[in-house]
């Protein structure tokens, strides 16, 4: 969970069906509103069954929010894509198993 304003989390969670990656972790990243129904939130970033989990971050280092969005492949590997809340913009082009 990484919250962005008052009322709106990012939200990476394997709560229900179809949700958890084949290693059991997150497979979706939602922005979830408060009051909302978490089952039912839009997926804005998502990988497929076979990686290891994703997650989402909110960077306010800079003038404006951005919003990273974080795949894991594998236990050592990341892809990492820069953001706004509604979704992925451009992927960042690092070593898959840079730190």
């Amino acid at each position: 969970v990484n919250w962005l304003d008052p009322d709106t989390l990012l939200l990476s969670s394997a709560l229900g069906n179809g949700m958890a990656t084949r290693s059991g972790y997150a497979r979706t990243v939602r922005l979830w509103k408060r009051d909302a129904d978490p089952l039912t939130t839009p997926a804005i970033f998502e990988a497929g069954f076979e990686s290891f989990q994703v997650s989402g971050h909110s960077d306010r280092t800079g003038r404006s929010e951005r919003l990273w969005f974080i795949e894991q492949p594998a236990f050592f590997e990341k892809i990492s894509w820069i953001g706004d809340r509604s979704g992925p913009r451009r992927q960042i082009d690092l070593p898959r198993d840079a730190s």
